[in-house]
């Protein structure tokens, strides 16, 4: 029974430990869309059993950077045009309302990340842009942005959606202009000033504007989606 119990916390800690670098690899875009990921290649890559690699997939799954199908394999999760428009249409309808929930609870900390990972965004864009750390401050700034929540579901939601989305942002990035990555800080300017200013109500029109802003730029370039 001790030996049971000390091989399950082993498996555990593997599939902590390999679903937390296989989230790394699809979030930097290391994997893609679509591609397919064998436990039998997984086990070799990271020299463990079937079990903590399926474990880790399930959890990637729950997270919607996993697509698992039962008797077929798992994929790296993917979406078509459809599928892309429904998911910005819930997050134009859950990030605005969790940002204003969000507000009341922010602390002075929380805030002054929030403007410092603004104040980071800003001057990275006015030069040569890194597209891999734009995409990586960008996510924390709105991420930070929802640490006020007292909902842990809420949260997880907002979490899956940013999750769900990551490539086709990067694939968006990589083809913006100057002046259209300002027009994009401009918009988080005016986020950070409504949170400063604790106007939970502008706040919340100031992101549907921005995920709007997005989406009219992914549905003029569909060959993002692949």
């Amino acid at each position: 029974m001790l030996m049971a119990a000390a091989s399950g916390g082993a498996d555990e800690s593997t599939a902590t430990w390999i679903s937390n670098q296989l989230r790394e690899s699809i979030i930097s875009g290391e994997l893609e869309p679509g591609s397919r990921l064998r436990q039998q290649g997984l086990a070799r890559q990271y020299e463990a059993s079937r079990m903590p690699i399926r474990e880790a997939l399930q959890r990637l799954e729950s997270e919607g950077l996993v697509s698992v199908v039962a008797h077929s394999g798992a994929w790296v999760a993917s979406l078509d045009m459809d599928e892309f428009r429904k998911t910005y249409q819930l997050r134009n309808v859950i990030e605005p309302f969790a940002l204003e929930q969000s507000i009341p609870g922010l602390t002075p900390q929380d805030k002054d990340l929030i403007q410092d990972l603004c104040i980071e965004i800003g001057a990275l864009i006015q030069g040569q842009v890194d597209v891999q750390e734009f995409l990586r401050l960008d996510r924390e700034f709105h991420l930070a942005t929802y640490v006020g929540l007292d909902h842990e579901h809420l949260e997880s939601i907002v979490r899956r959606l940013w999750n769900t989305t990551q490539p086709y942002r990067r694939a968006l990035v990589s083809t913006l202009s100057t002046d259209q990555l300002v027009a994009t800080h401009k918009d988080h300017e005016q986020i950070v000033d409504a949170i400063m200013r604790q106007d939970v109500r502008s706040a919340g029109k100031l992101m549907w504007v921005h995920i709007q802003r997005t989406i009219y730029r992914i549905e003029n370039r569909p060959e993002i989606l692949g």
